[in-house]
């Protein structure tokens, strides 16, 4: 896949399968909503007869009632799952076509002293960052726009760096589940902040005994 029509073809190609895939969940999905409408009218059915033996009813489709929501939950991660990888292979299609619209530019990490950010375009519209990140977390683009500012000490690490890429080129599969797993987060920039803040309040529950025998 050296050029760009052939990369063109290969993320559609990807686009087209998991967009299969994600009909065929979605189809399940919504055979497992109506039963669960189903299950829940023949239990409020049950509860209205009032039959002496209504237990030996009431509990099979109760069972079966949270068999359905566990497995829909299930389904449901599946269908999240491929609606990112769709986007995934979306991006790069984006990207392959010169289109930044509605991608990162990395603005939040431009410096205003550095010796060759402006001249590269590292961050901003149409920037190296818009077309290298493939990040969700804040961090990670933290760590990104560090590697793009501050290159390798040695030699060694700069190969050490090219043989990752490298590596990591042919492992498509992997690189999108990954991808397709972080985007499930919406992380914000402070939450990190209010994280630390929140561990460092004084426990108002496991401290005391009384919620301790509880």
């Amino acid at each position: 896949m050296n050029s760009s029509i052939e990369l063109l073809s290969f993320y559609q190609k990807r686009i087209d399968h998991f967009s299969v895939r994600l009909s065929q969940v979605k189809r399940v999905i919504n055979v497992i909503s109506n039963s669960r409408l189903v299950v829940a009218a023949a239990f409020i059915l049950a509860l209205y007869v009032g039959r002496d033996d209504h237990f030996y009813f009431l509990l099979p489709l109760a069972l079966l009632f949270v068999y359905l929501m566990q497995r829909h939950a299930i389904v449901f991660k599946q269908k999240t799952q491929l609606e990112n990888l769709v986007l995934c292979n979306a991006i790069e299609v984006q990207l392959l076509n010169r289109d930044f619209n509605n991608l990162d530019t990395g603005v939040i990490f431009a410096t205003a002293r550095h010796p060759y950010e402006r001249d590269l375009d590292l961050f901003g519209e149409e920037s190296v960052f818009q077309y290298v990140n493939r990040c969700n977390s804040h961090e990670g683009k933290k760590d990104l726009s560090n590697r793009l500012l501050m290159p390798p000490s040695s030699r060694a690490d700069l190969e050490a760096q090219q043989h990752a890429i490298k590596e990591l080129t042919e492992m498509v599969e992997f690189r999108q589940q990954v991808q397709a797993a972080a985007m499930e987060m919406e992380e914000q920039p402070n939450d990190r902040i209010q994280l630390r803040e929140w561990l460092g309040h004084p426990r108002f529950i496991y401290g005391k005994s009384v919620y301790r025998t509880i």
